[in-house]
């Protein structure tokens, strides 16, 4: 059976620092929000090895410094903030895809819009098309509103989903 992309970047790591992972991530378990970052990082699909064992080295350099698990992650995740797939098409899942508020993708959507669509007209149209055709006319202001505002990582701020992941503060 074949390694996950996780299992091999962590393979490629020295024993100690391999180790400060296994310890950091197994310390996660109990934690609801954090086991799901813990399975998220070793469900990964769309790092190359060389960024993913970066990642890893750079969060088990983060832990070495004293920081607490969830904050050198954190700080990991800040620092790697626009590496992602650069995968081969043969390689990459079928499905890559991000998650955005269905408010927040009919605002941009009634941006691209250039002022036919009101967010609240946006809205209506994305659930009335949700999984089925769309007009053409629509399909324009679709195809021109940005999927999102952050690549893959989710916000870190469990009392405000909203927040930028990003943030210094």
């Amino acid at each position: 059976m074949r390694l996950s992309q996780y299992q091999e970047a962590l393979a490629t790591l020295p024993p100690a620092l391999r180790s400060a992972i296994l310890d950091a991530l197994n310390g996660w378990v109990g934690d609801a929000d954090l086991s799901q970052i813990g399975q998220n990082i070793c469900d990964e699909t769309a790092f190359v090895e060389a960024d993913f064992a970066s990642l890893l080295i750079a969060f088990a350099t983060e832990l070495a410094s004293g920081r607490s698990s969830r904050d050198s992650w954190i700080v990991t995740c800040r620092s790697h903030k626009r590496r992602g797939r650069r995968l081969p098409d043969a390689n990459c899942p079928s499905i890559l895809g991000r998650a955005r508020g269905v408010d927040d993708h009919a605002n941009s959507v009634a941006k691209s819009s250039g002022g036919a669509l009101t967010p609240l007209e946006a809205k209506r149209l994305l659930l009335k098309h949700a999984g089925g055709p769309v007009g053409l006319a629509f399909e324009s202001f679709l195809r021109l509103a940005p999927l999102g505002n952050y690549i893959v990582w989710a916000t870190f701020n469990a009392g405000n989903l909203a927040a930028d992941p990003f943030d210094q503060g």
